[in-house]
């Protein structure tokens, strides 16, 4: 459960790292409205993670766990389909759909990995599960800043010389 949280942080944070290049320097959004939209992933998160606390109470761990990693899924997977004539109905649906994923994951998958440990490391084991979102999120906004710069080069010959640079184990 270590390995999903990690990824699903991953996920999450690389989305959060590029949706605001993409409104920004491709769709050339003012800001208010950009700002509006990248709010959809933290108010999906805030509907659905008491709704899965709820349901981990009542139904166990095993649907809502399949359900905010099939909403996770399902938001990346729209999130491919926008390009410079994407809606903004699809853009806003994926990060929802991201959001209320990892909203509805967070709880059963913490509630699993905390049951399943000795009271004598509990502790120990919240540190690895913060550990494990934490390098998710550090991971993501790696990826994301890394695919950024490649895609950029890619469109921009021109600038691949600063990228391969930053590579250069020699010039560090």
């Amino acid at each position: 459960m270590f390995i999903v949280s990690f990824m699903s942080f991953t996920i999450m944070y690389a989305v959060l790292l590029l949706t605001p290049y993409y409104l920004d320097q491709v769709k050339h959004l003012p800001i208010f409205q950009a700002s509006f939209l990248i709010t959809v992933i933290p108010i999906g998160m805030t509907r659905t993670t008491p709704i899965s606390g709820m349901i981990t109470d009542h139904r166990g761990l095993a649907l809502p766990l399949l359900l905010g990693l099939s909403m996770v899924t399902i938001g990346s997977f729209l999130l491919t389909f926008i390009d410079l004539t994407g809606t903004y109905i699809i853009t806003g649906i994926g990060l929802f759909l991201i959001g209320s994923g990892i909203g509805m994951f967070t709880s059963p998958n913490n509630s699993s990995v905390m049951s399943h440990v000795p009271k004598s490391v509990l502790g120990i084991t919240g540190g690895i599960l913060n550990m494990s979102r934490t390098l998710g999120m550090g991971l993501g906004v790696t990826l994301g800043g890394l695919m950024y710069q490649f895609f950029l080069n890619v469109y921009e010959p021109s600038h691949l010389n600063h990228l391969l640079l930053t590579f250069d184990h020699r010039t560090m």
